[in-house]
């Protein structure tokens, strides 16, 4: 009988090293353990992972709805079930206080659970945009990523250069519901344009996808109200 043991990767006190077990760690599970340490005056709580053991994965949980706020403990103790374990959890996102939604970009398996936004301050985390993720092959990676939203509109292509961030000058904005205002926040000194679409453009969407909409309205240069 063949159990599963996962680490769901759902800021904390915790680290996460994908490594083979620590000296003097604590084994949670086949490939995970746990230790406590002082480093530089500062207390750690450590969890390593060794994918190459098997039944042991990395996963991504969320709650259902997205925007619904739990505590990780919660959710990990939920998603566990027979032959399916859950042995440990951490944040992968911060959320928006004003609507719950998980702050940054969320993918599995090629397809967007959601969008997220990217900040234009420079002393934010994802002023540039970066990822944790498990490759197809089961190695894990930290690194940036590229995404560019494009606009196809009477036979030509327009790449957007950012999404869901502060517009600048000479700059190309998607927004969408990831945005956590109501509104663009942008000056009078652009064009706006404003497109329907008859399912989400920013949650299960496979990566590449296109979907359609229709223009319903748009913000003329010098006008000072926001879409």
């Amino acid at each position: 009988m063949k159990r599963i043991w996962k680490v769901f990767v759902v800021v904390c006190l915790w680290t996460v090293v994908l490594a083979a077990q620590p000296v003097g760690a604590q084994s949670l599970s086949n490939g995970v353990y746990y230790e406590k340490k002082n480093v530089d005056g500062r207390h750690i709580e450590e969890m390593s992972i060794n994918l190459d053991k098997p039944y042991t994965t990395v996963e991504m949980l969320m709650p259902s709805p997205i925007n619904s706020l739990h505590t990780v403990s919660s959710l990990a103790k939920s998603s566990t079930r027979e032959q399916y374990h859950v042995v440990g959890a951490m944040n992968a996102s911060f959320f928006h206080f004003n609507n719950g939604l998980p702050g940054y970009l969320l993918v599995k398996d090629g397809k967007i659970a959601h969008l997220g936004s990217v900040s234009s301050n420079r002393n934010d985390f994802m002023h540039t945009p970066a990822a944790f993720g498990v490759k197809a092959n089961g190695e894990a990676q930290i690194a940036p990523y590229e995404l560019t939203p494009t606009i196809h509109y009477k036979g030509q292509s327009y790449a957007m250069k950012n999404y869901n961030k502060e517009r600048s000058d000479n700059n190309s904005v998607l927004y969408t519901s990831s945005w956590a205002y109501t509104h663009t926040r942008t000056n009078q000194f652009g064009i706006e344009v404003v497109v329907s679409t008859p399912r989400s453009v920013e949650q299960n969407v496979v990566l590449g996808e296109r979907v359609q909409g229709q223009i319903t309205g748009i913000r003329p240069y010098g006008q000072k109200t926001s879409a």
